[in-house]
């Protein structure tokens, strides 16, 4: 899940934040979760313990860039699942990715099921990387 760069409330601390996401889960997600944000942000994270507790869930913080941009992703193949309308504009044609759009919670919800979740929708993750219906990143592919 990506976002271009989230700001505090979104990432932890508020009722919905990512981190509180992460919460309602146990154990590690079945694919990569990717966040945006700023180095002030991540400071801010840091000095409130809330980037350590975001990265000992598995999810990796990208600071001042997007990941569509940066070759920072593991895999760049298969489903991106993210909540960023501008994600899903420009990473099928910068690093030529399948998008589906959902918002924070759908993100982190397939995580860590290893489903791709949006509304009442539901596709089982495939075991071939190259398929659309196997996510590879959801938070936050929210960029949870």
């Amino acid at each position: 899940m990506t976002n271009p760069f989230y700001k505090r409330g979104a990432l932890g601390g508020a009722a919905g934040s990512l981190a509180s996401l992460l919460d309602r889960h146990e154990g590690a997600p079945r694919c990569d979760i990717y966040v945006n944000t700023s180095r002030f942000v991540l400071w801010q994270l840091e000095e409130e313990g809330i980037a350590q507790r975001l990265t000992g869930r598995g999810v990796q913080i990208v600071v001042d860039t997007c990941t569509y941009i940066m070759p920072v992703m593991k895999q760049v193949s298969g489903l991106m699942m993210t909540n960023s309308d501008k994600w899903t504009h420009y990473a099928p044609a910068n690093i030529g990715m399948t998008v589906a759009f959902g918002s924070m919670s759908e993100c982190v919800r397939s995580a860590f099921e290893g489903l791709y979740r949006s509304g009442g929708a539901r596709r089982e993750a495939a075991s071939d990387t190259s398929s659309p219906a196997a996510p590879k990143s959801t938070g936050p592919t929210i960029t949870p």
